[in-house]
């Protein structure tokens, strides 16, 4: 029962949280991803994640074979991943969209943006102990404030 309650407040607050997201703008980019997931690691994903407090930054869920990647204080959507289920019951995500307005997303990088989000879906919501990518550029930095 209590199983039961929690599932349903779970879905609720989504459902109050998407009232307040953005779609994926116009400017926005394709780019080809070729990540395996297993069902289980699936079934973790689709829980998706809702923001608690007010350092949780991401908003996280997935409805008909996207997932997608929504800041939660501004609603922006950064990411949206295509996914496809293979012929052994496992997924791959396919296709990665990345927000490429500028009053968005500050976001350049395309290669940069693959690891990114392969940090936040195996961090977020497989609960991998991945490093965090280091972007490189003249001077080696740390992108902060993504976790």
């Amino acid at each position: 029962m209590f199983n039961l309650i929690r599932k349903i407040t779970k879905t609720l607050t989504l459902k109050k949280q998407k009232q307040k997201i953005n779609s994926m703008p116009k400017e926005n980019i394709s780019v080809i991803l070729n990540k395996k997931i297993t069902g289980n690691e699936m079934e973790k994903i689709k829980q998706g994640l809702t923001p608690k407090e007010m350092e949780d930054k991401w908003l996280i869920f997935s409805e008909n074979n996207f997932i997608h990647f929504h800041r939660s204080w501004t609603g922006f959507c950064i990411y949206r991943a295509e996914y496809k289920k293979t012929e052994n019951n496992d997924f791959v995500i396919t296709k990665l969209i990345i927000n490429r307005n500028h009053r968005q997303y500050k976001g350049k990088d395309n290669e940069y943006d693959k690891k990114i989000f392969e940090y936040l879906l195996d961090s977020l919501l497989l609960k991998k102990n991945v490093p965090l990518p280091i972007k490189i550029s003249n001077s080696t930095s740390k992108i902060n404030n993504l976790s």
